[in-house]
């Protein structure tokens, strides 16, 4: 799996002089050079790079047992405003991971972020999903802040499910072994997608299972036959008969 990255931020990364000039003593920063800047994650916007300068008011200050953010002194407030903007990124960056909500600034992933079900929009970020060893099923959750929607998806539907695009798995020509190469999809064990020729030994042979939110990005299902799929959350969402959002 690949994750994108939050926000950057640089350590000492420059030298503010009496005279005004800055040195970057290990190197221009991402910032500062608009190559490297171009080079970065895309996701990465400029507000959210921070540079942290080297500074003897902070030492200064950590030495003494006084935090520079409490003691606030006029002539520190070139960090005090590097330390600020860190320290409200990462609170609202916290906030909206505990509340299952993706970031609304940063550029929108190749997955639709948006689904509907029973006639409500949804991010997908909100999705929730529970396993029943019993039924054999899964219980999808979609939250907003309007209202809410349930659904349940087979857990034989789900096993000959495509786990990124989210549709079904053609079980002639598409094995997992294939479908990790060509998707980049984590299957920890390769095994195929369905047994046509003994189906209700292949439904008896998933359950039970176990599965773990993965993230942002979705869950993973370890199937009683041992195999470990990870699906996202646009195609658990689609399984669940959800539709992509109307802009």
């Amino acid at each position: 799996m690949v994750f994108s990255s939050t926000m950057i931020i640089h350590s000492t990364s420059c030298l503010q002089c009496e005279g005004g000039n800055r040195h970057y003593p290990f190197g221009k920063s991402i910032k500062e050079s608009s190559k490297l800047l171009q080079e970065a994650d895309s996701q990465i916007q400029k507000s959210r790079i921070f540079q942290l300068p080297i500074s003897c008011r902070t030492n200064e200050a950590n030495d003494e047992g006084s935090p520079l953010c409490l003691s606030r002194p006029l002539e520190a407030s070139e960090e005090l405003s590097v330390f600020s903007n860190l320290s409200y990124t990462v609170a609202k960056y916290l906030l909206l991971l505990q509340h299952g909500r993706s970031d609304e600034s940063s550029s929108p992933s190749s997955e639709e972020s948006m689904v509907q079900l029973d006639g409500q929009n949804f991010d997908i970020a909100s999705l929730h999903m529970a396993v029943c060893d019993s039924s054999e099923t899964f219980t999808i959750r979609l939250f907003s802040d309007s209202g809410a929607a349930e659904a349940i998806i087979p857990g034989e539907k789900l096993r000959n499910w495509h786990p990124k695009l989210g549709h079904a798995i053609d079980q002639d020509n598409d094995s997992a072994d294939e479908i990790e190469k060509k998707d980049s999809v984590v299957i920890t064990k390769t095994v195929g997608f369905g047994n046509q020729h003994d189906h209700h030994h292949a439904r008896s042979r998933l359950f039970p299972c176990k599965i773990e939110k993965k993230g942002r990005y979705g869950y993973s299902v370890e199937w009683g036959d041992q195999a470990t799929i990870i699906y996202s959350m646009y195609s658990i969402a689609k399984a669940a008969g959800a539709t992509t959002a109307l802009k």
